[in-house]
């Protein structure tokens, strides 16, 4: 379960970045809203990938 909680937070970290790269810096987008951008795809992808697919044999106890 470990394992898959660290590949999807790194995953999510690297897409973030990403989102963040080509906001602020491709498209003049200010900082604080491509930051804000980022964070929010992070929590909440990463809440509905968490919750299906690295917690989801918790829920069967």
């Amino acid at each position: 379960m470990f394992l898959k909680f660290l590949l999807v937070s790194l995953s999510l970290l690297g897409c973030v970045q990403l989102i963040q790269l080509l906001l602020i810096e491709k498209l003049n987008i200010p900082e604080l809203p491509g930051v804000i951008a980022g964070m929010v795809f992070y929590t909440g992808i990463g809440y509905i990938i968490n919750r299906l697919w690295v917690f989801k044999s918790l829920r069967n106890l």
